[in-house]
């Protein structure tokens, strides 16, 4: 097996499992609150942790550490 095929795998992997936690907080977020959301994900200048705290003042229970593995996109996307 080539690295090619390695790193195919490896992503095949990745998508296993249940669906990302933060992924699914599309289906029960508003329209605009996901947009907004999203944004401040690409937005380097906001924290993990702002983050995590803005979505549990929210009501949402989501991991620091589930957000970046989210970030870094090592999450298993749906």
């Amino acid at each position: 097996m080539g690295f090619k095929e390695a790193l195919a795998a490896e992503v095949v992997d990745a998508r296993r499992g249940p669906r990302c936690t933060v992924c699914a907080l599309e289906d029960v977020m508003s329209g605009d609150d996901w947009a907004d959301f999203t944004a401040s994900l690409e937005d380097a200048t906001v924290t993990t942790a702002t983050l995590a705290r803005a979505l549990n003042r929210e009501g949402y229970r989501i991991p620091r550490h589930t957000l970046g593995r989210h970030r870094k996109r090592e999450c298993s996307r749906s």
